[in-house]
This record gives C-alpha cells, structure tokens and sequence, in this order.
C-alpha cells in the first residue's frame, strides 16, 4: 500500500479509537470539533488545488478529504447514535453500497454496465475502488441525518411501541423515500462531472450526457433501502431522546458535507466547461441544503429564545 492510502486508513482507524475510548476519557465533548476542524482543512487544500495551488503538502492533505469525511460522520454517528447503533448502521451502509457496485461492475447489474478507472486504486476484489465504499457510507449517513433533521423538527423519531405499527411503517417509508432523493440528487451533479473527467466508464450508456437511467434507481434505492432497514430497526427498541447531545454543530456539520460536494463538483463543471452541471445541481441539491439548515436555524434559536 502507498504511503497515502495508509495515512487516510490512519485517519480512519484514530476516529474509531477515539469512539471506542471516548467515554472512559470524557472525549465526547471535545473529539468532534478537533476532527471537524482538520476536516474544514482537508477540504480547504482540496479546493486550492483548483485554483492552481500545487504546493505537494496541500495537495496530500487534500486528497484526504473523503476519508476525513467518514471519519467525522462516524464519530458524529457515535455521539449521536452510540456505538451500537453506529455499528449497525455502518454494516448496513457498506454492504448495501459495496456489494450492488460489485455487482454492477462484474455483471451490469443495478446500474447498468461501468468500470471504474484503474488509477482509483486499491479496488475491493479487483472490481471496485475502496474510496467508493468510503463514499457511499458518507452519502448514506448524510441521506439519514437530512431527514432526521426533517422529522425531529417538532416531533420525534417513530416508534412501533409508542405510535403503532401503521403509523410507524408509512413515517418510515417517507423518511427513506426522502433520504433516497437526498442521494440521487446528489448523484445528479457527480455522474456527469466524473464521466467527463475519467473516473469511470459506461460501457452501455443513456439519455443523460451518456449515464443509463438504471444508475440513478439504483442510486436512489440504496439510499432507500439502508434508511429503511435502520429506521426499521430503530423504530423496534426503545427511541431514545437525543436532543441533550444535539447542536446546531452537529447538524450544521451535516449539512455543510453535502454543500462541500455541491462546491467540490460543481465548480469541476465549471472548469470543464458543463455549467449545466452545475445548474443541474443547484436545482436538485440546493433545495435540501437550504431546507435543512433553515430547519437547523428555526429550531435551535427557538430553544435559545426559550432558555
């Protein structure tokens, strides 16, 4: 492995200690904004590469961008979820957006027929980038939050003990429903620009700038589907009150990573000249971003106003 892909598991794997130990060490308060600070840095020197700033520290901290991110969404996870809660969601995640790409790539299933550009190695079985199953796992958490963002505004999480079985299920498929558009969306503006730069290849393509539509549903359902089950499984135990370890910080960080994809791919669009990329983007990922940060707003300064 190259010295880079050991710094970024590196990353990774502090996260996790700092997860584990974090109690017995009275961390909670004080390891996500360390991380969320190196993360605001990670993408900084990221987007400086776009300006024609080829210094070579800011071009490796740069490149650590994506794994920071899962870094920061899984010790947000722990803080919000627990641990158990976070392993389980994780499971979920990565085996839900690994295995359909494995799939897809080996058999054209899912999305349609692709292959990835052999220069994102290390690839999991030959056939898919890790920094994919990275991704996904950052995409699914955010498609998550976005909606618990929505349902925790005057209310609360269903549950089947307390709000029944039908009311449950119907609050549920909605949030999954959301949290499946939350990603799609997303996909709207990155297909196109890592098309157009290489990153991989249809073989088979389609009507939107050469991408099948299969890709999209499959985009969509797996955000669906991994929101579903965990909301599911939540729904089953006890729901528990979340709101004493909430902030504004919290959920504001949240939405600041799918802004940093909006701004990381959409200025790409403009450098390649495709502002309808961006155009595409702004009118598919705005909306949540503005949604959920003026619900984040609304409701934090209503519980300052109410002491």
């Amino acid at each position: 492995m190259s010295f880079l892909l050991y710094l970024e598991l590196l990353i990774v794997f502090i996260a996790v200690v700092l997860v584990i130990v974090k109690d017995q060490l009275q961390l909670k308060k004080t390891i996500f904004p360390a991380y969320l600070v190196f993360f605001i840095f990670t993408f900084l020197c990221y987007m400086s590469t776009f300006f024609g700033l080829k210094v070579p520290i800011t071009e490796i901290i740069g490149s650590l961008w994506i794994y920071t991110a899962f870094a920061l969404v899984i010790i947000h996870s722990s803080i919000r979820l627990g641990n158990k809660k976070t392993l389980i969601f994780y499971v979920i995640a990565f085996i839900l957006g690994t295995i359909p790409e494995l799939i897809g790539v080996k058999y054209g299933w899912i999305f349609g027929h692709y292959y990835y550009n052999p220069a994102l190695s290390p690839f999991i079985l030959g056939l898919v980038p890790l920094t994919t199953a990275i991704s996904w796992a950052v995409v699914i958490y955010m498609s998550y939050i976005f909606t618990d963002i929505i349902i925790k505004f005057g209310s609360r999480k269903p549950s089947f003990k307390v709000d029944g079985m039908i009311y449950s299920l119907v609050v549920l498929l909605g949030l999954a429903i959301i949290s499946g558009f939350v990603a799609v969306n997303l996909d709207m503006l990155i297909d196109p620009v890592v098309v157009a730069t290489d990153g991989w290849f249809w073989i088979v393509g389609g009507p939107y700038y050469g991408i099948p539509m299969g890709n999209f549903m499959g985009w969509f359902l797996i955000a669906f589907l991994a929101n579903l089950i965990f909301r599911f499984i939540e729904a089953r135990g006890d729901t528990e009150d979340e709101r004493s370890i909430e902030s504004p910080l919290m959920d504001t960080s949240i939405i600041a990573i799918y802004l940093m994809f909006f701004m990381i791919y959409g200025y790409s669009a403009i450098l390649l000249s495709h502002t309808e990329y961006l155009l595409i983007g702004t009118t598919t990922m705005v909306p949540f971003i503005v949604i959920t940060a003026l619900l984040t707003f609304i409701k934090y300064t209503k519980v300052k106003d109410n002491g």
